[in-house]
């Protein structure tokens, strides 16, 4: 039997946990998204053997409107394997490679019933998809292309509850910014390497 002081006890603990919930999600954000695994020792190795002593002239986006134009930009700089990346128009010299970008994000759209309904409280869960897809080629050949892309599909949740999951490395609430992911393009870019530097010494 619950007596009276004791109700009120427990309702004053729930309340104070639905606001330590609330304040994290507020601080870290209410959706989150699982990250691809880190790169291992091997890896990083391979990663960090590499490095383009190459200026890197990334074509402006089809739609630059869209809020993740910018992202594969931002991506490609992230490698942290090629000695300048920007967009064409603003580059002072031709670059010795062009590339194209687009940012992957796939997954079924959900709608967060029980997540609206108890105001964040209960959490609720979907697979989601992101990545990036690029193509690159040097000046003198444009109709040779070297395609690289990474894709990672995880775990997306929607709550207060992220707020505690972004806390943690292997969470993000915007997992297309993630240097993880950065790391995991690099490693894609430096298995094309050979085509890259035959392609550019043409």
């Amino acid at each position: 039997m619950v007596v009276p002081g004791q109700c009120t006890t427990l309702k004053r603990v729930l309340l104070f946990c639905c606001l330590i919930l609330v304040a994290a999600g507020l601080i870290n954000g209410c959706s989150s998204h699982h990250l691809p695994a880190p790169l291992t020792a091997d890896e990083q190795a391979k990663v960090q053997h590499i490095q383009f002593d190459f200026t890197v002239g990334l074509e402006r986006p089809a739609r630059p409107d869209l809020w993740t134009a910018e992202f594969p930009l931002t991506a490609l700089q992230g490698t942290r394997l090629f000695k300048t990346v920007d967009y064409l128009d603003r580059l002072p010299s031709p670059p010795d490679l062009i590339g194209r970008g687009d940012t992957i994000t796939n997954g079924a759209p959900i709608i967060p019933i029980l997540t609206a309904v108890s105001l964040g409280v209960i959490p609720e869960t979907a697979e989601e998809g992101f990545g990036y897809a690029f193509s690159f080629h040097a000046p003198n050949s444009a109709g040779t292309e070297i395609e690289v892309s990474i894709y990672h599909k995880g775990k997306t949740v929607l709550g207060w509850v992220c707020g505690f999951l972004n806390m943690s490395p292997n969470w993000s609430a915007s997992p297309q910014t993630s240097q993880r992911l950065y790391d995991r393009l690099a490693l894609e870019i430096v298995a094309k390497s050979e085509e890259i530097r035959r392609s550019v010494a043409k």
